[in-house]
């Protein structure tokens, strides 16, 4: 449970510090972050350019997935991604949007925005997990990692899920999990 809070918990700090950046974000209440480009071709770019100059993989989404002129980045933070690997994300896809003259999302409210970006909003989306549901009211929501750390898997989750899945995975050798209790 506490991985599946945590990746909420990220989620929503790379919606907000995308925002603070003027990086259109599309609205929506889950994990998926979508960064609207407006361009197939330079959601591509952009894509390659985040993994070749700093070895970050976002997908780009392109027509017919989404509708033309609503290109997009796909990112999905991970409940395993810690505070230096968003900060590394958020920087790099700032550095990204600047070097090919990206649309922000002021410029998108200034032509009548665009999949929900620089556009009124009648009803904002609500996250599909409470402030409550994610521990931040109480101070029970799961610790941020931070580099050097791991994320929060038991190792007996991991065995267990293994021996569910054998049957997808095969005959062969299981690899022995690193993951360690977080308790």
């Amino acid at each position: 449970m506490d991985d599946r809070r945590l990746q909420q918990i990220n989620t929503r700090e790379v919606k907000r510090r995308l925002g603070e950046l003027g990086i259109p974000v599309v609205p929506n209440p889950s994990h998926i972050v979508p960064v609207l480009v407006g361009d197939a071709a330079l959601a591509k770019e952009a894509s390659d350019m985040l993994l070749s100059k700093h070895h970050i993989y976002v997908q780009s989404i392109n027509f017919p997935t989404v509708a033309r002129g609503e290109e997009r980045l796909r990112i999905t933070p991970t409940p395993g991604h810690n505070n230096e690997q968003i900060e590394h994300l958020l920087s790099s896809v700032d550095a990204v949007f600047t070097k090919l003259n990206l649309k922000r999302t002021a410029d998108w409210a200034a032509i009548g925005g665009r999949a929900g970006v620089g556009m009124p909003v009648e009803v904002k989306p609500e996250p599909i997990w409470t402030d409550k549901q994610l521990g931040l009211e109480d101070g029970t929501a799961p610790i941020s990692l931070t580099a050097g750390n791991q994320g929060g898997v038991m190792g007996d989750a991991v065995k267990i899920a293994e021996q569910r899945l054998t049957h997808l995975l095969g005959p062969g050798p299981v690899v022995e999990s690193s993951a360690t209790s977080s308790a």
